[in-house]
């Protein structure tokens, strides 16, 4: 066998192409030329004696000369597509059968826990990377396995050319999206050209070595592309012109992270791309965007996203020019020079200067972060402004393009008092504040902070719990007056401190009870106000998380980590609501997911600001500020919590790799168990899978991340790891009730609460087409119990309140419930902008399993809840006057009433008694 020029082989797992066959000169034998992926490898650039012999496309000394007898004998030289196919999906289905069908099964390595493909026919995903697949096989082999394949992985394999891998056009004529990654192919297409691919729609080729010029002439076989990724090929410039690029007609997102691009310029073929909407230049070497180059607003007029993380950008100029995109909505800036260092400050001068953007490093921009960011920047510029002559003004103007415009809208904004201010560029954007705890009516201690004006107070008091190492942040807030005087802080959580009119220096006094210090020193008690703090749970349950999320990032940041291999796997992009787009959340409007993600948001940003403050700042030599950044940050937390579940969670957290690899379902058969590893010391723990059904031949290994150690809805398990069963959904609502507080019967209905597992706040789970559980009955009873009922609170019924409360009490007392519940259920219904018929009809119009199709899902999840939830209570209403009360009950038991309701009284007199 002879192995021709072109071919690519394997050899100890590293890849090389074949340049050249043949003898070398002063040398017995046929030799093969070798043109290593891995330049290490090499030892020449293909001349040997003298006399090139072949040139290497790589670098000068990637290339080495074989024999090829001994060749053959240790290089792996692939296999065809439907080989590997019926490897990887049929052979270890066999092969498993035994160890899936015990009661409990341990998992051994990844090929125990990857997915087994039951059906090839039907299969719609492959993923057979790395399978050293050198040929599409026989004409009509594939089609005839796997014909309805749409989307396939063929990262990282053999495949020599393009011209081998476009046959796949004729054997999935469905197929969607395609990733060849780490495939290093010839792009030239002798003898004639193969047919198109007409249905995909996502191709990836990253890590390929491919120049622009090749990627081009591929448009014609791509006619329906709608998205290219093109990371890691050392592309510097888009040469060839721009109608190469207008090739790609239907082209909408243009993914080229992890480049060579110096050039803002370069990228002018694209500049009439009319469908692109995506551009994603992430980990390039851009310095700058000209201003000149998209000031006439027609350049890439429907981009609405832009990533240009980790560039070299330090000047607010490529900002202000980036408004000449029109149609931009969500930008990436993180990793730049311009930015580090001072997120938040530089988040908010980001927002203030680019009108339309509507989310800013993958976080949504509310309006009323936005009002702030502007007014903040109005006053830092026309704070400086004031102190410069005429020239030096309308030079500072000229930075400023949007300045008027904001000026027009909000005025000087206060510009008189912002502009005392001195220090850094954006100090106008931070606060001196002094924050004291109090404890007994006394001072136990206090800090001085300078804190950004946009911060909230829910973040504030997080940042006070760590302060003053209190349980949980400090359920009450004041500012003390110049005076002495304290006074209750009557904002919302959500509120920023720019938002309070707080002087610099002003003092925050933070405790379970702010008690007010008279001047004379003399304490007396003045009102405060009790801010309900949604995040404070969220606190406790995360603390253990927070510790491996900064184990992640410390040990990413080592250049030889014994983690490394495990890090390099995890994804860098996390499928979290908390990561959406702005597009993409709106489809959340009115949800409770929506709410919780706003919860998280602001809670993460919180803890980083807290742990910047007290940690990272203090100990940049064990966190350098390139890689403890609040995005960093993000991507730690989300990846930990979507990786971590029961029973590896709590307080027993870990990160398991391979383990964190098996998927969600709510038909999961499996749970994670820990067991203690065998042997005659018994050291360590072991993790296996415990199978709660018999496990059939070829069934996937799932587990119900939403099982243990409660049931949560599809919208709690797309909160926590990103991913939902489409296909069992569970959606529905969760009811949140509190006891009032002014309620005169308080105590004793808190009383009968904790007596039986409650608390004075408690939640309950509504689910479509289900009657509401029998506990949420019985708190609604007795949140409405008052009047005449009020007696079953007496001392006397205490022990026997809550069994009155599941059932009906009075007729009034139910019609308060019913009442409440009716108004309720029909007012959160109206908070949503579609109707559950059009979101059955939206669900027709997305690709099942997006975001989209997702977020619809939960949305649509909660209105068949609230709708059949309304519909139960209306026939209770309906059926009011038919219901049995308290009363009657109690009469019955006396034998005062009949099974029918009748009265007992005349069998009395007529038997004498009366």
């Amino acid at each position: 066998m002879s192995l021709p020029v072109g071919a690519r082989i394997s050899v100890d797992k590293c890849k090389a192409t074949v340049r050249y066959v043949g003898s070398i000169e002063g040398q017995r034998g046929t030799w093969v030329g070798l043109d290593w992926d891995d330049a290490e490898r090499g030892k020449h650039d293909g001349s040997t004696g003298g006399r090139r012999y072949f040139t290497c496309s790589g670098t000068a000394s990637s290339g080495s000369f074989v024999r090829e007898a001994k060749l053959l004998q240790v290089a792996e030289l692939g296999v065809c597509l439907p080989t590997a196919i019926e490897r990887r999906y049929k052979e270890d289905a066999g092969n498993n059968t035994d160890c899936l069908a015990s009661p409990a099964a341990e998992i051994v390595g990844l090929q125990a826990i990857k997915q087994q493909q039951a059906l090839v026919q039907d299969a719609t995903c492959f993923t057979l990377s790395n399978s050293c697949i050198a040929s599409i096989g026989a004409p009509g082999k594939l089609w005839r396995l796997a014909a309805k394949l749409q989307d396939l992985n063929l990262a990282d394999n053999l495949l020599p050319s393009w011209a081998e891998t476009a046959r796949l056009a004729q054997e999935l004529p469905e197929l969607a999206s395609l990733d060849l990654s780490q495939n290093r192919m010839a792009m030239s297409i002798p003898g004639p050209k193969p047919k198109p691919f007409m249905c995909l729609r996502t191709l990836i080729l990253n890590h390929c070595r491919l120049s622009c010029q090749e990627v081009c002439g591929l448009a014609p076989w791509l006619p329906a592309l709608e998205a290219l990724h093109l990371c890691s090929n050392s592309i510097s410039t888009l040469d060839g012109s721009g109608e190469s690029w207008q090739a790609w007609g239907r082209l909408q997102t243009l993914i080229l992270d992890d480049n060579a691009i110096s050039d803002w310029r370069s990228l002018r073929p694209l500049y009439h791309m009319s469908n692109l909407r995506c551009l994603s230049l992430s980990g390039n070497h851009i310095e700058r965007v000209p201003a000149e180059e998209l000031s006439t607003g027609t350049i890439l007029p429907h981009l609405a996203t832009l990533w240009l993380g980790n560039n070299h950008i330090s000047g607010w100029d490529t900002v202000d020019a980036l408004s000449g995109l029109k149609a931009l909505q969500e930008l990436r800036l993180s990793g730049n020079p311009l930015v580090q260092g001072a997120e938040c400050e530089a988040r908010a001068e980001v927002i203030a200067r680019l009108d339309e953007l509507q989310a800013l490093n993958a976080t949504p921009v509310t309006l009323h972060e936005r009002k702030d960011s502007e007014l903040q920047y109005v006053r830092r510029v026309l704070g400086q402004l004031g102190s410069l002559p005429g020239s030096e003004a309308e030079a500072l103007r000229g930075k400023h393009p949007r300045l008027q415009q904001l000026q027009d809208r909000y005025g000087d904004a206060g510009v008189a008092s912002s502009a005392s201010f001195g220090g850094t560029a954006l100090s106008s954007s931070m606060l001196q504040l002094s924050l004291t705890h109090m404890q007994g009516g006394m001072q136990s201690a206090s800090h001085m902070k300078r804190l950004p004006r946009r911060m909230q107070l829910r973040q504030l008091r997080q940042l006070c719990a760590h302060l003053f190492r209190l349980p949980g942040p400090p359920g009450m807030l004041g500012v003390k007056s110049p005076s002495g005087a304290i006074l209750p802080c009557e904002a919302a959580e959500d509120s920023a401190l720019g938002d309070l009119d707080l002087q610099d220096g002003a003092e925050i006094l933070v405790g379970e009870s702010v008690d007010q210090v008279q001047p004379d020193g003399t304490a007396g008690h003045t009102a405060a106000l009790h801010q309900e703090d949604n995040s404070a749970g969220l606190e406790e349950r995360l603390q253990e998380q927070l510790k491996i999320c900064l184990f992640l990032l410390h040990e990413r940041s080592k250049q030889q980590s014994a983690w490394g291999p495990y890090l390099a796997s995890l994804p860098r992009e996390v499928d979290l609501p908390l990561f959406w787009s702005e597009t993409e959340l709106q489809q959340l409007q009115g949800t409770q997911l929506q709410t919780s993600v706003e919860g998280y948001r602001a809670f993460f940003e919180g803890k980083y600001a807290e742990l910047d403050a007290e940690l990272f700042s203090r100990h940049r030599e064990a966190f350098p500020r390139e890689t403890f950044t609040l995005d960093a940050f993000l991507w730690a937390v989300a990846t930990v919590r979507s990786r971590v579940h029961s029973p590896l969670d709590g307080d027993y957290v870990a990160m398991v790799p391979l383990a964190d690899l098996v998927q969600h379902s709510r038909d999961g058969a499996s749970k994670w168990v820990p067991q203690q590893a065998g042997g005659l010391f018994k050291k360590g723990n072991a993790l296996v899978v415990e199978a709660r059904r018999q496990v059939a031949e070829g069934e996937v290994i799932t587990m119900d991340f939403g099982a243990l150690p409660e049931p949560k809805l599809d919208s709690q398990v797309l909160l926590d790891y990103g991913t939902m069963d489409v296909d069992r959904g569970q959606g529905g609502f969760l009811l949140s009730l509190d006891l009032i507080e002014d309620d005169c019967f308080y105590d004793d209905k808190a009383d009968v609460l904790e007596m039986n597992g409650l608390g004075e706040s408690s939640s309950f789970i509504l689910r479509p087409n289900e009657e509401p559980p029998e506990q949420l009955l019985g708190f609604l009873r007795l949140l409405n119990l008052q009047g005449q009922d009020s007696f079953l609170l007496e001392a006397l019924f205490r022990n026997e309140a809550w069994g009155h409360m599941l059932a009906p009490i009075s007729e009034a007392n139910e019609r308060a419930v019913y009442q409440s519940m009716l108004e309720g259920c029909q007012a959160a219904l109206d908070g949503y902008e579609t109707s559950a018929e059009e979101d059955r009809g939206l669900l027709r119009t997305v690709a099942p399993g997006s975001r989209m199709h997702k977020a619809i899902l939960v949305r649509l999840g909660e209105k068949e809840t609230l709708e059949s939830t309304l519909k139960f209570f209306e026939d209770r209403f309906e059926r009011l006057s038919d219901l049995e009360f308290y009363q009657e009950r109690r009469l019955k038991r006396l034998g005062l009433l009949d099974d029918d309701g009748k009265s007992t009284y005349d069998d009395f007199f007529k038997d004498g008694i009366a």
